[in-house]
């Protein structure tokens, strides 16, 4: 048996889509799971949460990893402002039960130096990553790691995996 499966992402295609046609157009065309909307989950009740999990399984599907929601890239009032939303989020995704989140880091930036950028990643994403271990998922990190993105950039930043591995 495999560890991975092949999950919808309809936003990554380019397709718009709600959380029900998602779980549609995943069934039908034989993805084995699908992209969890956390900001869709959070907006429902517990009992249509449910139904749409249900909905997920009786579709012989599994939920994929849910992009995070909280912008921490940016400035901190942007960032505190989506952390004070994420614990819902956070909590509507363990009840449809969804174990994974994930986001990816930009390899370099136009003002913060490395080192600057790795206390921020540091911090905030730990704080994420809290939030998510409260609610029983982890938290994936994609580097980006193509070299003319991180050269394009004034301060480069993480994009190897053993750089990755040194923000926890």
């Amino acid at each position: 048996m495999r560890k991975m499966t092949i999950s919808l992402s309809p936003g990554a295609i380019g397709v718009k889509a709600t959380q029900e046609q998602a779980i549609e157009f995943a069934h039908y065309y034989g993805y084995e799971a699908v992209e969890p909307s956390g900001e869709t989950l959070a907006g429902l009740s517990g009992s249509q949460i449910r139904d749409l999990a249900a909905k997920v399984q009786a579709q012989r599907l599994v939920w994929g990893s849910a992009g995070l929601t909280v912008e921490y890239r940016k400035d901190f009032g942007t960032f505190e402002a989506g952390m004070a939303k994420f614990p819902v989020v956070a909590k509507a995704l363990a009840a449809a039960g969804v174990k994974r989140v994930s986001t990816w880091i930009m390899p370099g930036h136009e003002e913060l130096t490395y080192t600057q950028k790795m206390k921020m990643h540091v911090e905030r994403l730990r704080a994420i990553a809290t939030i998510c271990k409260d609610n029983g998922q982890r938290l994936g990190l994609e580097y980006v790691g193509p070299k003319t993105l991180w050269t394009s950039r004034r301060f480069p930043f993480l994009h190897t995996m053993a750089e990755c591995k040194d923000l926890f």
